[in-house]
């Protein structure tokens, strides 16, 4: 699959709708998962997800695992644990907080 602006551009809706099956299929399927719109990555999108469900946290640990780099920054400088603090769940922040850890070893 060729990974271009449009995939990413419906990578960051279907996360945004929480329709998690979608996403699941769009990031196995090659989505750049970096790239950004307005800023904005689609591992961002997700730590902003209004509800600290089981789904959310596993829909992020893909994102992680399938390479979504955890030191990009957005138009105002923050990151994707920036976002899991505005999200404000924990276990989503510790999650990050370790990745971010485990990749400065």
């Amino acid at each position: 699959m060729k990974k271009d602006r449009f995939v990413c551009r419906d990578l960051i809706d279907a996360i945004t709708a929480q329709k998690y099956k979608l996403a699941r299929i769009m990031i196995e399927g090659g989505a750049d998962l970096n790239w950004n719109v307005d800023g904005v990555t689609p591992l961002m999108e997700a730590c902003l997800l209004p509800r600290n469900s089981e789904q959310k946290y596993q829909l992020i640990l893909m994102l992680l695992t399938y390479g979504s780099d955890l030191g990009l920054r957005d138009n105002l400088g923050l990151t994707a644990l920036h976002y899991a603090y505005m999200g404000g769940c924990q276990k989503i922040i510790k999650l990050l907080q370790e990745r971010r850890r485990r990749k400065a070893l």
